[in-house]
């Protein structure tokens, strides 16, 4: 029969200071997600101009913005869960 290790208790601890984030390390993602939405904001208008430019058959441009759009919205939901990680 295998011996029993002891089994230490913890104290229970409330939400203290170790539980509370780190105040720059919050801005600074307050700050990328901002900066991030702001860029999106300003590039997503211009992306059907900048496609163009480079299809051969214009009446691709839809179905190319639309993969453009889904890519990057799959990109981002994946690094978000690697960072989450």
């Amino acid at each position: 029969m295998a011996a029993e290790l002891p089994v230490e208790q913890s104290p229970q601890t409330s939400h203290t200071a170790r539980n509370k984030p780190d105040t720059k390390s919050l801005a600074f993602l307050i700050i990328a997600a901002f900066l991030n939405t702001l860029g999106m904001s300003i590039v997503m208008p211009i992306v059907p101009y900048m496609t163009l430019q480079h299809l051969r058959d214009p009446s691709q441009l839809p179905l190319v913005v639309s993969w453009l759009v889904a890519v990057y919205g799959l990109s981002a939901m994946l690094v978000g869960l690697a960072w989450a990680c």
